[in-house]
């Protein structure tokens, strides 16, 4: 029982020892308050305020993966696609095996005409979803991935065979 109480005090003093005063947001707050309020901001498309909400959490736990996924969703709204790339990145380090998190960054890829990189995470992908048998994710990637392969602006990348 004393280390049940130890431990809860630690998380207590720990989580009051984040600042996050600068981000507007209430201080105090566990990493999933925090992506709880920014979720909501996030389907309101208030993608500012929910970034800092994000941000709240990940500075309260920074190994929680949701937080930098949903960050990176707020960042991509706000059409600031180096940062949301650079989140989704966290969150495949932190989560490798997270398929909306390559999704989404391929996606970003596409839209900024990083295509090679785009190509990259649907052959992961492809790879992943077989692995894990999961058939609707499969043929989205392989449809996606042909369409990159059959109509890519950079004809290196393009090969109607290959698509």
């Amino acid at each position: 029982m004393r280390t049940f109480i130890f431990l809860l005090c630690l998380t207590v003093a720990a989580r009051a020892a984040v600042d996050v005063h600068d981000l507007g947001v209430t201080p105090g707050l566990s990493a999933m308050d925090y992506s709880v309020n920014g979720n909501e901001l996030l389907k309101k498309g208030n993608y500012k305020q929910a970034e800092k909400y994000f941000t709240a959490a990940i500075r309260v736990q920074p190994s929680f993966w949701p937080a930098w996924h949903k960050r990176a969703l707020a960042f991509w709204g706000e059409k600031n696609f180096t940062a949301a790339v650079q989140d989704l990145n966290q969150t495949l380090k932190l989560q490798p095996a997270f398929f909306e998190a390559s999704w989404d960054r391929s996606m970003i890829n596409l839209t900024v005409g990083n295509y090679a990189a785009a190509l990259k995470d649907f052959d992961s992908l492809a790879k992943l979803t077989v692995q894990v048998e999961q058939p609707g994710q499969y043929a989205l990637v392989l449809n996606d991935r042909a369409w990159l392969r059959a109509t890519c602006p950079d004809s290196s990348l393009r090969n109607g065979k290959m698509a």
